[in-house]
């Protein structure tokens, strides 16, 4: 698979279409965390390192 790169517009997106991800970036604002920080730390926890999460990503 090719490397991926982190795209704040391409990962507010990906949070937006997936539920999950949805929940996770508005915890993550409620605990006081940027939007493109939030969106960083979603990017790095939870799509790295999940082949599925990553082939969602690569088809954004």
């Amino acid at each position: 698979m090719a490397k991926l790169f982190y795209d704040e517009e391409k990962m507010k997106r990906f949070v937006d279409k997936d539920r999950y991800l949805s929940f996770v970036y508005e915890d993550l604002l409620m605990r006081k965390h940027s939007k493109s920080e939030a969106l960083l730390v979603i990017f790095n926890s939870n799509v790295l390192g999940d082949t599925a999460m990553e082939d969602e990503y690569s088809k954004l």
